[in-house]
């Protein structure tokens, strides 16, 4: 056969060929242009709408996935969802031995539900001591330490009269009960310590306490309560000396220094006919026209004066000896009426 005659055939093969191509492709666009067009989205359950599987990593051992709601971080699981909303100040506490932990809410983690003090030792009496979350008084020293409901922290020990209650503080100390010195040391075998103001068991001559120091003001008994201090001027056995520090005068018709003021001394130490408070005054002492008198003849015929054997020298005074009180007793004359020395 002649190949020039099938070129016209083979031609017209080629071009149905390719419009049935050109017309498939754009059937093929016409079909996604509608389904990008359509107005209503298609069902989930229409069978025509593409699903598509991520692949997803697994999670890390010991890592939970919670359904919902906020997750925190815990030490030993990982990832665990908060039963409640997020943590607060009030759900933190302090633990001596684990530091800031997290705890239920309303619950204290140790068995007081009160807040942890740290410095225990500045607790001074059972009762503050125990009120501490983290504190205990041991009877037998006295002393506010760290503890537990077993006993102290750190090492320490109390042999005896261990508090973790406030309950326990009468056992342990039955004195401790009292606030006040007279109530303290009215009290059987107690005493009252002025320096840190509370109540104690005392010794058996109520002179300290049975344990420990009292480093001042040690009351044991009603009277001690009342009585006044020492006069810590009365260690001045002159004018010069006396009168020369703040807060001390010195009483010429007794000789004594006293703690006051430039009106007299303090009237808690007594009283004070003649009064020098500056060191100026202990040398312009009032002449007492009692002493112009030279013999006990004449002294003592003058009325108010009388005669001092002693010192052989005549003063004012009255029977009972003179008004500065330079002479002792029994060696005072005084008989205005007479005017005889014996």
């Amino acid at each position: 056969m002649n190949p020039s005659r099938l070129l016209p055939g083979l031609a017209l093969l080629l071009l149905l060929g390719g419009c049935a191509v050109q017309d498939a492709a754009s059937g093929y666009g016409d079909e996604d242009a509608d389904i990008v067009k359509q107005d209503t989205p298609p069902s989930a359950d229409d069978a025509g709408v593409p699903t598509f599987d991520i692949p997803v990593d697994p999670p890390d051992e010991g890592v939970a996935v919670p359904d919902s709601g906020p997750v925190s971080v815990e030490p030993d699981v990982g990832m665990a969802p908060l039963d409640t909303g997020p943590m607060t100040q009030a759900d933190v506490g302090f633990s001596r031995d684990l530091g800031i932990v997290p705890f239920d809410r309303g619950v204290f983690p140790t068995d007081r539900g009160i807040p942890t003090t740290l410095n225990c030792a500045s607790q001074t009496s059972c009762a503050s001591c125990t009120a501490q979350s983290t504190c205990g008084w041991c009877g037998l020293t006295a002393r506010c330490m760290d503890g537990s409901s077993t006993g102290p922290l750190g090492g320490a020990t109390c042999a005896l009269g261990w508090a973790w209650t406030a309950s326990a503080c009468v056992s342990v100390d039955p004195c401790s009960a009292s606030t006040s010195c007279g109530a303290c040391a009215g009290q059987a075998g107690c005493g009252w310590c002025g320096a840190s103001n509370r109540c104690v068991t005392a010794n058996t001559a109520r002179t300290g306490p049975a344990s420990g120091v009292c480093l001042s003001a040690w009351s044991g008994s009603i009277a001690a309560c009342t009585a006044a201090p020492p006069d810590p001027c009365a260690v001045h056995t002159d004018c010069g000396a006396c009168s020369a520090v703040l807060s001390c005068g010195w009483c010429r018709s007794t000789r004594r220094c006293m703690t006051g003021a430039s009106t007299g001394p303090n009237p808690t130490y007594g009283t004070c006919d003649s009064w020098a408070y500056l060191s100026s005054q202990c040398t312009a002492l009032p002449t007492d026209p009692c002493r112009s008198s030279s013999s006990c003849s004449g002294c003592v015929g003058r009325g108010s004066c009388g005669w001092c054997r002693d010192s052989g020298t005549c003063h004012t005074g009255t029977s009972g000896g003179p008004t500065d009180r330079a002479c002792r007793s029994g060696r005072w004359e005084w008989d205005p009426f007479l005017g005889i020395c014996f």
